[in-house]
């Protein structure tokens, strides 16, 4: 009875061991069938509140373009091509072929060209330094320009001409006489005429707005002087005095021939710029 109840038990516990082990082996093969899990492909990626939050404003905003030149309003564009053109003097040595090209602003597009040459030839200050037997390089600049600008050039209270004389050539005292020499600057006329000597031929360029400025100082100081005396004048009338003003009598030897200058001018510049222009076309031909 021993003998059997041992060998059941035997039987029971064989059967158990072998049930654990093909169980065993079974998770086994699973195991190796199923490929690992990686790390990275086990957690979920998350993208953070404010990333989410900025690409939702950025994209319902609407930024307007940056604004170019010609989208400015004209008088911003006029404004700005004064400070680009009028900053500098354009100088011009003809007869040594030495004279700046264009602005580089000029050259960006068409329009930009058309409404800024107009403030380029009539506002920039140009002085040209011509010699006075030499004059076909000025009559090809001026007749190689178009016709606005070369009015618009004519019309501009800052353009000079130097003319630079030879003392000791036998011509020399008629051409300067038919020329003439201006000592001061009219600002309600163009083309302001100077005689030099070589010695200005390659020196620096004297600009002519000083002494434009320094004669309508000296026009200012006449005014006021006239309104001196006039009022002086006046108030010796009232008083029923009869005396003389010096100031009255200085401001007649002093304004009379600045009148008759002022006006003598205006007739020589006239007949000078027509002169001028008559020498060019008799050189170009």
């Amino acid at each position: 009875m021993e003998t059997y109840m041992y060998a059941m038990a035997t039987a029971a516990i064989t059967h158990q061991i072998r049930e654990r082990t093909h169980l065993r082996k079974i998770q086994l093969l699973a195991q190796l069938a199923t490929p690992p899990l990686t790390a990275r492909a086990s957690l979920p990626s998350y993208k953070p509140l404010a990333n989410i939050a900025i690409a939702l404003v950025g994209a319902s905003i609407q930024f307007p373009p940056s604004p170019t030149l010609l989208g400015i309003p004209p008088e911003l564009r006029n404004m700005i091509y004064d400070f680009v053109l009028l900053s500098t003097i354009q100088e011009f040595r003809l007869q040594f072929r030495q004279h700046p090209t264009f602005p580089p602003i000029l050259h960006v597009c068409r329009q930009l060209r058309n409404e800024a040459l107009a403030i380029y030839f009539r506002n920039a200050e140009f002085e040209f330094i011509v010699h006075w037997n030499v004059l076909a390089p000025l009559y090809r600049y001026l007749n190689a320009l178009s016709g606005p600008a070369r009015v618009q050039l004519i019309r501009n209270k800052n353009f000079t001409i130097h003319v630079i004389f030879d003392e000791y050539h036998a011509k020399h005292t008629s051409f300067r006489r038919q020329l003439g020499h201006f000592s001061f600057a009219e600002l309600d006329f163009g083309p302001y005429l100077t005689a030099e000597s070589h010695e200005s031929e390659r020196a620096a360029i004297t600009t002519m707005r000083s002494k434009a400025a320094r004669a309508e100082g000296r026009k200012k100081r006449v005014e006021m002087a006239e309104k001196r005396a006039r009022e002086d004048a006046e108030m010796a009338r009232v008083q029923g005095a009869v005396v003389a003003v010096p100031d009255l009598v200085r401001l007649v030897k002093k304004v009379t021939p600045a009148v008759a200058a002022r006006n003598r001018l205006h007739r020589e510049l006239n007949v000078v710029w027509s002169e001028v222009i008559r020498l060019l076309e008799t050189e170009e031909a």
